[in-house]
């Protein structure tokens, strides 16, 4: 089984079905029912889906039944969560002048040594070229 890391960007795709690439997002979570990979998060994926199906419900983007419901579908699910090397974090964050939360997805993989996706093209585009490992959705 492949291991891999994700983030909440790429995670809101699975809820938030006005977004893009929800396809390339789906085939994700067919592989993850299906066995074919290990999907790994740093335990803030929890608070940051929260707050991404909390925001959504206020913009009217889904209700607040919805969101309620995809919070407790995401958290029901036995995902692994794994703390990275938090001293990692912090140099990556300054490394790329990225948020600490990105950074944190970006070093669990590092810490893995596993593929990390992100829906993020902004994040993406600014760690691409010096980390191998880190790939766009699109590249999923």
């Amino acid at each position: 089984m492949t291991k891999i890391v994700l983030d909440s960007s790429l995670v809101a795709k699975w809820y938030l079905r006005d977004e893009s690439d929800i396809h390339i997002a789906d085939t994700i979570v067919g592989d993850y029912l299906t066995d074919t990979i290990q999907i790994y998060f740093p335990p803030l994926v929890i608070y940051e889906i929260g707050n991404i199906l909390f925001t959504a419900s206020l913009l009217k983007r889904i209700t607040k039944s919805d969101g309620e419901k995809s919070f407790n579908n995401f958290i029901q699910h036995p995902f692994e969560y794994k703390n990275p090397i938090y001293t990692n974090v912090l140099k990556l964050a300054y490394q790329f002048i990225i948020t600490f939360y990105d950074a944190a997805y970006i070093a669990l993989a590092k810490d893995l040594n596993c593929p990390f996706y992100t829906g993020d093209e902004k994040l993406y585009k600014k760690v691409k070229n010096d980390l191998s490992f880190v790939y766009s959705l699109k590249e999923y």
